[in-house]
Protein backbone atom coordinates (compact mmCIF):
# COMPACT_ATOMS: atom_id res chain seq x y z
CA UNK A 1 0.00 0.00 0.00
CA UNK A 2 1.33 3.81 -0.82
CA UNK A 3 0.79 6.56 1.34
CA UNK A 4 0.92 10.14 0.23
CA UNK A 5 3.67 11.83 1.16
CA UNK A 6 3.91 14.05 4.10
CA UNK A 7 6.76 16.55 5.76
CA UNK A 8 6.99 14.52 8.56
CA UNK A 9 11.03 14.90 8.82
CA UNK A 10 13.17 15.23 12.04
CA UNK A 11 14.99 18.35 11.66
CA UNK A 12 18.73 17.96 10.16
CA UNK A 13 20.33 18.18 13.81
CA UNK A 14 18.62 15.76 15.26
CA UNK A 15 18.86 13.13 12.64
CA UNK A 16 22.84 13.85 12.85
CA UNK A 17 22.69 12.97 16.70
CA UNK A 18 20.51 9.93 16.20
CA UNK A 19 22.90 8.28 13.24
CA UNK A 20 25.91 9.43 15.68
CA UNK A 21 24.44 7.61 18.61
CA UNK A 22 23.38 4.86 16.86
CA UNK A 23 26.46 4.47 15.36
CA UNK A 24 27.76 4.83 18.66
CA UNK A 25 25.43 1.77 19.83
CA UNK A 26 26.51 -0.35 17.68
CA UNK A 27 30.17 -0.12 17.79
CA UNK A 28 29.52 -0.16 21.99
CA UNK A 29 27.70 -3.19 21.42
CA UNK A 30 30.23 -4.70 18.93
CA UNK A 31 33.12 -4.15 21.06
CA UNK A 32 31.97 -5.32 24.06
CA UNK A 33 31.74 -9.11 22.43
CA UNK A 34 36.06 -8.50 23.04
CA UNK A 35 35.69 -8.63 26.66
CA UNK A 36 33.82 -11.96 26.11
CA UNK A 37 37.25 -13.17 24.37
CA UNK A 38 40.56 -13.99 26.74
CA UNK A 39 42.80 -11.22 26.12
CA UNK A 40 46.11 -10.31 26.87
CA UNK A 41 46.35 -8.04 30.11
CA UNK A 42 47.53 -4.74 27.80
CA UNK A 43 45.01 -5.64 24.93
CA UNK A 44 42.39 -5.96 27.90
CA UNK A 45 43.12 -2.74 29.40
CA UNK A 46 43.09 -1.00 26.11
CA UNK A 47 39.69 -2.35 24.97
CA UNK A 48 38.81 -1.08 28.69
CA UNK A 49 39.68 2.54 28.25
CA UNK A 50 38.27 2.42 24.89
CA UNK A 51 34.86 0.90 26.15
CA UNK A 52 34.22 3.10 29.15
CA UNK A 53 35.59 6.54 27.14
CA UNK A 54 32.54 5.82 24.41
CA UNK A 55 30.00 4.76 27.37
CA UNK A 56 31.13 8.16 28.57
CA UNK A 57 30.47 9.89 24.99
CA UNK A 58 27.07 7.75 25.04
CA UNK A 59 25.71 9.01 28.39
CA UNK A 60 26.93 12.87 27.08
CA UNK A 61 25.30 12.48 23.82
CA UNK A 62 22.57 11.00 25.71
CA UNK A 63 21.64 14.41 27.82
CA UNK A 64 22.20 15.99 24.77
CA UNK A 65 19.32 14.18 23.22
CA UNK A 66 17.29 14.49 25.89
CA UNK A 67 17.67 18.19 26.62
CA UNK A 68 16.79 18.60 22.82
CA UNK A 69 13.80 16.33 22.97
CA UNK A 70 12.20 17.94 26.05
CA UNK A 71 12.13 21.19 24.11
CA UNK A 72 11.59 20.13 20.66
CA UNK A 73 8.58 17.79 20.23
CA UNK A 74 9.08 14.95 17.31
CA UNK A 75 6.83 15.70 13.84
CA UNK A 76 3.82 13.61 13.89
CA UNK A 77 3.77 10.57 12.54
CA UNK A 78 1.69 9.87 9.77
CA UNK A 79 -2.07 9.89 9.58
CA UNK A 80 -2.12 6.43 7.94
CA UNK A 81 -0.47 4.78 10.89
CA UNK A 82 -2.68 2.42 13.26
CA UNK A 83 -3.06 3.32 17.18
CA UNK A 84 -1.57 0.22 17.88
CA UNK A 85 1.65 1.08 15.93
CA UNK A 86 1.55 4.56 17.51
CA UNK A 87 1.61 3.22 20.86
CA UNK A 88 4.27 0.62 20.12
CA UNK A 89 6.21 3.36 18.92
CA UNK A 90 5.83 5.63 21.78
CA UNK A 91 6.63 2.50 24.17
CA UNK A 92 9.80 1.37 22.31
CA UNK A 93 11.37 5.21 22.05
CA UNK A 94 10.53 5.46 25.75
CA UNK A 95 12.51 2.50 27.03
CA UNK A 96 15.27 3.04 23.95
CA UNK A 97 15.57 5.76 26.07
CA UNK A 98 15.67 4.07 29.16
CA UNK A 99 17.77 1.94 28.59
CA UNK A 100 20.64 4.04 26.43
CA UNK A 101 20.99 6.08 29.55
CA UNK A 102 20.87 3.23 32.18
CA UNK A 103 23.93 1.10 30.02
CA UNK A 104 26.04 3.38 30.21
CA UNK A 105 25.42 4.69 33.82
CA UNK A 106 25.32 0.83 35.04
CA UNK A 107 28.81 0.63 33.43
CA UNK A 108 30.51 3.83 35.04
CA UNK A 109 28.95 1.98 38.75
CA UNK A 110 30.58 -1.04 37.05
CA UNK A 111 33.79 0.37 36.70
CA UNK A 112 34.04 2.11 39.83
CA UNK A 113 33.72 -1.82 41.78
CA UNK A 114 36.18 -2.78 39.17
CA UNK A 115 39.32 -4.86 40.77
CA UNK A 116 41.18 -3.58 37.04
CA UNK A 117 41.75 0.06 36.70
CA UNK A 118 39.34 2.07 34.24
CA UNK A 119 40.43 4.51 32.58
CA UNK A 120 38.52 5.89 29.92
CA UNK A 121 40.94 6.94 27.03
CA UNK A 122 43.41 6.90 29.67
CA UNK A 123 42.45 10.52 30.93
CA UNK A 124 41.43 9.83 34.40
CA UNK A 125 40.66 6.83 36.95
CA UNK A 126 37.17 5.41 37.21
CA UNK A 127 38.16 2.73 40.10
CA UNK A 128 36.59 3.37 43.41
CA UNK A 129 34.77 6.49 41.91
CA UNK A 130 31.82 6.22 44.30
CA UNK A 131 33.56 4.29 47.18
CA UNK A 132 32.40 0.56 45.87
CA UNK A 133 35.53 -1.35 44.79
CA UNK A 134 35.15 -4.62 45.61
CA UNK A 135 34.84 -7.93 43.52
CA UNK A 136 31.80 -9.25 44.85
CA UNK A 137 30.06 -5.84 43.64
CA UNK A 138 31.72 -5.35 40.67
CA UNK A 139 30.69 -9.13 39.56
CA UNK A 140 26.69 -8.05 40.12
CA UNK A 141 26.82 -4.60 38.89
CA UNK A 142 28.51 -6.12 35.57
CA UNK A 143 25.77 -8.91 35.31
CA UNK A 144 23.19 -5.94 35.88
CA UNK A 145 25.11 -3.84 32.77
CA UNK A 146 25.56 -7.19 30.60
CA UNK A 147 21.92 -7.99 30.97
CA UNK A 148 20.87 -4.41 30.27
CA UNK A 149 23.14 -4.35 27.33
CA UNK A 150 20.99 -7.48 25.45
CA UNK A 151 17.55 -5.69 26.08
CA UNK A 152 19.38 -2.95 24.35
CA UNK A 153 20.51 -4.78 21.48
CA UNK A 154 17.21 -6.81 21.39
CA UNK A 155 15.52 -3.47 21.46
CA UNK A 156 17.55 -1.85 19.14
CA UNK A 157 17.20 -4.90 16.67
CA UNK A 158 13.41 -4.56 16.78
CA UNK A 159 13.87 -0.58 16.40
CA UNK A 160 15.69 -1.63 13.03
CA UNK A 161 13.55 -4.20 11.74
CA UNK A 162 10.54 -2.27 12.07
CA UNK A 163 11.35 0.54 10.20
CA UNK A 164 12.98 -2.27 7.21
CA UNK A 165 8.99 -2.97 7.42
CA UNK A 166 7.64 0.27 7.13
CA UNK A 167 9.93 1.15 4.47
CA UNK A 168 10.02 -1.92 2.22
CA UNK A 169 6.76 -3.88 3.17
CA UNK A 170 4.72 -1.21 4.35
CA UNK A 171 5.78 1.63 2.01
CA UNK A 172 4.53 4.35 4.08
CA UNK A 173 7.68 6.47 4.42
CA UNK A 174 8.40 6.60 8.08
CA UNK A 175 11.96 5.73 7.74
CA UNK A 176 12.65 8.51 5.63
CA UNK A 177 11.58 10.92 8.82
CA UNK A 178 14.88 9.53 10.33
CA UNK A 179 16.83 9.19 7.42
CA UNK A 180 19.85 11.59 6.82
CA UNK A 181 19.22 12.86 2.86
CA UNK A 182 15.78 13.46 3.56
CA UNK A 183 14.28 17.40 5.24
Amino acid sequence: MRYPPQNLSYRPWAKRLHWIIAALVLTMLLAGQRFQLDLPEPEHLFSLAAHSALGISLLALMVIRAGYRLRNAPPPLPDSLPAWQRKLSALVHLVLYLLLFSVPLLGLVAASASPLPVQPAYLFDLTDLLGAANEQRFVELRQYHELATWALAGLVAFHITAALIHQFVWKDRVLHRMWPARR
